[in-house]
């Protein structure tokens, strides 16, 4: 999943077969066991809070969030 389209040709490119999504919400809605989170450290809290409620496996890079709430 990226909002880039040049990144998601990429992927494409070295994985054959690929699906590509453009927002985390549509990846989430689809039939996906696990989630790599690695997006800009603000952005952290509310893809892991997503990737929860979606009930899905998640590996998120630090930090989990960038203040307590």
């Amino acid at each position: 999943c990226d909002i880039y389209e040049d990144r998601i040709a990429a992927g494409k490119e070295k994985y054959s077969g690929a699906k590509d999504f453009r927002a985390y919400q549509a990846l989430l809605n689809s039939p996906v066991d696990a989630v790599l989170i690695a997006t800009p450290a603000f952005l952290h809290a509310e893809h892991l809070e997503a990737a929860i409620a979606a009930k899905k496996h998640i590996y998120c890079e630090k930090p989990m969030g960038v203040n307590v709430a």
